[in-house]
């Protein structure tokens, strides 16, 4: 167990009209990178929560994907998706 934190930037999270989908997916996008997964664009758009938002990926899912699940899986072995 480590503690960790999540930076969020204020004013891109009151700007702009982001609703609470895109928020969630922030929050779990940051929390990704405070568990030690990095940023990458794999797939189609929606693929991962981790994708950098570059060169059309995007966030689509509320979910953790496969290649966010196989990233956790690499860092914590035995680790169990819920």
């Amino acid at each position: 167990m480590h503690a960790s934190k999540v930076h969020i930037n204020l004013a891109q999270w009151s700007c702009c009209s982001h609703n609470n989908d895109w928020k969630e997916r922030l929050l779990m996008h940051e929390t990704g990178h405070s568990m030690g997964l990095g940023e990458h664009c794999i797939g189609s758009p929606g693929d991962s929560i981790m994708n950098n938002a570059l060169n059309g990926c995007g966030w689509i899912a509320l979910v953790y994907k496969s290649t966010d699940r196989d990233g956790f899986r690499s860092i914590y072995p035995g680790w169990q998706y819920p």
